[in-house]
């Protein structure tokens, strides 16, 4: 056991004070996301985030010129280490938000897409609906990416 101390503050020791301060922010706004979808209208986060409605039709918000990927990489890094970590399920969409939160403070721009699919052939309910949320950064999708290209957009906020 004290191995595993040992390899998670080597781990965490061996990260740049930018990359500890992301995920100490990662471990700050999951768990307020993850609260915040079960009791405030999705309307009000997106607009606490500046995030808009954008068109489905149209591409995600494009990326900053000056945008370095490896800080996209380092916010995708530090909600991915806190994600697993959590007592609770951290949802799509709480990651996501919380990514477009770490996004935002780092001067980059985010967009958050809502996504539907049908549930899996012999699933307890026949007509099943599953939902989705992930997180892009101009082309380079952030969280949530997996299993996107499964899900039809029908949502999606910019900002």
């Amino acid at each position: 056991m004290a191995a595993d101390h040992g390899s998670l503050w080597h781990r965490w020791s061996a990260l740049s004070p930018a990359q500890r301060s992301l995920v100490v922010r990662a471990g700050f706004w999951l768990p307020v996301f993850s609260l915040a979808v079960k009791l405030v209208p999705l309307h009000r986060i997106m607009a606490v985030l500046g995030l808009h409605q954008g068109s489905l039709n149209g591409s995600p918000a494009p990326a900053d010129a000056d945008a370095d990927p490896a800080r996209v990489a380092d916010v995708t890094r530090a909600l991915t280490v806190v994600a697993a970590r959590t007592p609770w399920t951290s949802t799509c969409l709480a990651q996501a938000l919380a990514g477009a939160r770490l996004l935002h403070s780092t001067g980059l721009t985010a967009t958050v897409t809502l996504g539907v699919a049908k549930g899996p052939p012999g699933a307890l309910e026949a007509d099943s609906i599953l939902a989705h949320a992930w997180l892009d950064h101009g082309d380079v999708t952030v969280i949530g990416g997996a299993r996107e290209r499964r899900y039809l957009p029908v949502g999606r906020f910019l900002g």
